[in-house]
């Protein structure tokens, strides 16, 4: 009864809250290690958000964080706290899989920068988190891991690349986890699932090893609140040795600097959508509500207009397929049989380019920068939808209309994401509201190279005008789709580490 106890007073907590009772001392790591991996054991088998579980290395690191704290020594403001990683990150000496079979039993002898300034901030990693393969669609699902399914709709899909790590979040298996965006990974699950990531700035959070994509690679994280994501800001901002486009950390810590208010007066643009995209009804109602009970903050001059440059798919699908079908195209050579076919086709069709136009994207691309950022001279903030839809079903690749044989399918469905990772601006999806079909509604707000505090602060006033319901609790629904779903479960369990 007593750890039940525990267990709910955890419940709903979010980081910034842990992080303040552990150094509090009010309570353990050890509880809330254990509350996590009893969340994980309850819901995993459903969701399919971590596919490899690391109980007895987290439990051990949890005790000695444990004396650790009472003896009044702590690492970090994440001392003590579990958290979720990504399967794409490197991580010494624990299985980095990739979502591909091609790499089951990979373990690496490095970390990435993002896994190692959690650790010496203190955090546990408790688990890696799905991914579809090598990150290359924006649907949870690989051949390897399977699908990760939406905890808003377990009949739903919860978007990806940062499939694993949005649905741990949303369904309170952890407070944070750590994801990666290069055409939209941490705003599109974010979107789908209904809770809050923000990609910075292209550099402000070091990427390491280089990617395919390098140049549209952004790293970050998945959380509850704005607050809880200032707080992961200032663990993982800065320069690292093994980047080669990070840049020095800022001197002022953006968790002090959010004050839960504005502090200047803001102009900002609202766009209905970008390039003649139909946005879903029910989508553009929710964004559109948002957007006006912000525009009446006193701080706040809101003007609809339009974004003055033309959709640069073609420039993203050249990086997109050249970079990755040249590099994996390599790396998986005589073994196309054991690939996603979706992924397999996307290398295939790397014949399809040349270096011309590779470098004539590079000049387009350069172009487009500048168009926004003369755009945003007249504008502090963009607002806009995150996704043109909501979740589409857990086993589709995408929605019924989307075209099947292009080679990168998912920018049909993603038409406002990819184009911040060419531009590199900071870009953060909230959640704004609920469509009658039960799933969430993300509102995209896009701000000024290296000004993530003005997106955090905006992001702030909208969250405190509660306009979305807390999921429904999981817990209830779970026993009614286990008995639903029968085979269509999840097919693939996590392993769970020797360590």
């Amino acid at each position: 009864m007593q750890e039940n106890q525990k267990m709910n007073d955890q419940d709903g907590m979010t980081l910034v809250q842990m992080s303040k009772a552990i150094h509090d001392r009010e309570i353990s790591p050890v509880d809330l290690v254990k509350n996590a991996l009893h969340t994980i054991a309850r819901n995993n088998p459903v969701l399919n958000a971590f596919c490899l579980i690391l109980e007895n290395d987290a439990l051990q690191k949890a005790k000695q964080l444990e004396k650790e704290m009472m003896a009044d020594k702590f690492r970090g403001v994440l001392h003590g706290i579990p958290i979720g990683v990504k399967d794409l990150f490197l991580t010494k000496g624990v299985v980095t899989s990739r979502g591909s079979r091609l790499f089951a039993d990979y373990v690496p002898d490095d970390t990435a920068p993002v896994v190692q300034d959690c650790l010496d901030a203190g955090a546990i990693m408790i688990g890696k988190t799905t991914t579809p393969e090598f990150g290359w669609t924006a649907v949870g699902y690989s051949p390897l891991q399977g699908v990760t399914r939406n905890p808003w709709d377990l009949s739903k899909n919860s978007g990806g690349s940062s499939a694993g790590s949005a649905a741990a979040v949303a369904e309170g298996m952890v407070p944070t986890a750590l994801g990666s965006d290069g055409g939209g990974s941490l705003r599109i699950p974010a979107s789908f699932c209904g809770i809050f990531s923000i990609k910075p700035t292209l550099g402000r959070i070091a990427v390491f090893p280089p990617s395919a994509t390098d140049m549209l690679s952004h790293a970050g994280s998945l959380n509850k609140t704005v607050e809880d994501a200032a707080l992961m800001l200032d663990v993982l901002q800065g320069d690292s040795p093994k980047s080669h486009v990070s840049i020095p950390k800022e001197s002022m810590s953006y968790q002090d600097r959010l004050n839960g208010s504005l502090n200047k007066k803001l102009r900002c643009a609202y766009i209905p959508s970008l390039f003649g995209v139909k946005v879903d009804k029910e989508v553009d109602q929710c964004v559109r509500s948002a957007v006006e009970k912000l525009a009446q903050h006193p701080h706040i001059f809101m003007e609809q207009t339009s974004l003055p440059v033309d959709d640069p798919v073609d420039i993203f699908k050249t990086f997109w397929i050249a970079g990755r079908g040249i590099l994996y195209g390599e790396l998986t050579k005589g073994k196309e049989s054991q690939l996603d076919p979706g992924f397999a086709k996307l290398i295939q069709a790397v014949k399809d380019y040349t270096l011309a136009d590779y470098i004539i994207a590079q000049q387009k691309r350069a172009y487009l920068i500048i168009a926004i950022k003369q755009f945003l001279e007249n504008y502090d903030l963009l607002f806009m939808p995150t996704m043109p839809i909501t979740a589409f079903p857990a086993d589709a690749k995408g929605p019924e209309w989307m075209d099947k044989d292009q080679a990168v399918p998912w920018t049909q469905w993603s038409p406002f994401t990819y184009i911040f990772n060419l531009t590199g601006n900071p870009a953060a999806s909230i959640p704004c509201g609920v469509a009658a079909n039960g799933l969430p509604v993300g509102l995209q707000v896009v701000g000024k190279h290296f000004d993530e505090i003005t997106v955090l602060r905006a992001c702030q006033v909208l969250e405190q005008m509660e306009l979305i319901r807390p999921k429904a609790d999981i817990q209830k629904e779970t026993c009614v789709i286990e008995e639903v779903l029968g085979a269509n479960r999840t097919q693939t369990a996590p392993r769970k580490s020797k360590i």
